[in-house]
């Protein structure tokens, strides 16, 4: 008796228009194409003085990486029957949008010790490297990890899709 591979392709599609979702199956392998279209709100861009802030309605944490731009992270989960084996993801995004801004964004701060005795200062030093930098930050627009646990009882795998 052959035995069925089961085989898992997410393909995740980012745009700036209209998101839907919807998905195939293929029962001779037990194969589903998943794609999502996902959509992003326009930034909000505060002035902070020396710097602009960024953020986005959808992101609820931020890359942290001391000294670089502290830019806003959207990051979704999905849950699969545990043994799912994720063979391929793409994201394509759409047109990259231009904004100019009046000021750098400013920067990450430097993590700070939990020890009452230690004096720490609260300035924001850049990383020059990549402030005068013409590459784009972050070189990634997304990572993504595969992760097993429990849910709701039962044993699952983790797929998340970090956007950038």
């Amino acid at each position: 008796m052959k035995r069925l591979l089961s085989i898992l392709v997410i393909g995740i599609l980012i745009f700036v228009g209209f998101g839907a979702a919807s998905s195939i199956n293929d029962n001779a392998y037990n194969l589903k194409i998943e794609r999502t279209n996902f959509v992003f709100s326009n930034p909000i861009i505060k002035d902070e003085g020396k710097y602009l802030s960024v953020n986005l309605k959808e992101s609820a944490t931020f890359l942290l990486d001391p000294g670089k731009p502290l830019l806003p992270v959207v990051s979704q989960v999905y849950t699969y029957p545990f043994k799912t084996k994720i063979n391929n993801v793409e994201v394509i995004f759409s047109e990259p949008k231009t904004l100019v801004l009046s000021k750098e964004i400013k920067p990450a701060p430097e993590p700070i010790i939990l020890d009452t005795e230690l004096q720490t200062t609260n300035q924001l030093e850049k990383n020059i490297n990549i402030y005068e930098n013409e590459a784009v930050y972050p070189s990634n627009a997304f990572i993504y990890s595969v992760g097993a646990g429990l849910a709701n009882d039962e044993h699952v795998i983790f797929f998340r899709v970090i956007k950038k």
